[in-house]
C-alpha cells in the first residue's frame, strides 16, 4: 500500500538522510542601516538583510531517535521487562531446596 502511494524505501531512506543532516537558517538586520540610497530626491535607509545558515539540532535529534525506534534500539519506559523481582526470586530459591 505505502509502495503504491510512492512511499518507497529509497524515499524514506532519503527523508532519513535529510533529517540527520538537517539545517535552518536564521534572518536577522543589524541595528544600523548599512546603506542609504536616494529614491526621486529623497535618501532612504537600505538596511542590510544577515542570514546563516546553522545546524538544527532538534531536528537531527527528532530523526536519530525515529532511527533508533526504527531499528528497536530505544524503546519506551513501558516496553521494557524488567525481569523478576527480588522477592520473586528469594521465593524461587527457597522453594527450590
Amino acid at each position: 500500500m505505502m509502495e503504491h502511494a510512492g512511499v518507497t524505501l529509497e524515499l524514506m531512506a532519503q527523508r532519513i538522510y535529510e533529517g540527520l543532516h538537517a539545517t535552518k537558517t536564521k534572518f536577522w538586520q543589524p541595528k544600523r542601516p548599512r546603506l542609504a540610497e536616494v529614491v526621486d530626491g529623497n535618501v532612504t535607509e537600505t538596511p542590510e538583510l544577515i542570514s546563516r545558515t546553522l545546524i538544527s539540532f532538534s531536528e537531527r535529534r527528532e530523526m536519530l531517535e525515529l532511527c533508533l525506534r526504527l531499528r528497536g534500539l530505544l524503546v519506551d519506559k513501558h516496553e521494557v521487562d524488567p525481569g523478576p523481582t527480588l522477592a520473586e526470586l528469594l521465593e524461587e530459591s527457597n522453594g527450590t531446596d
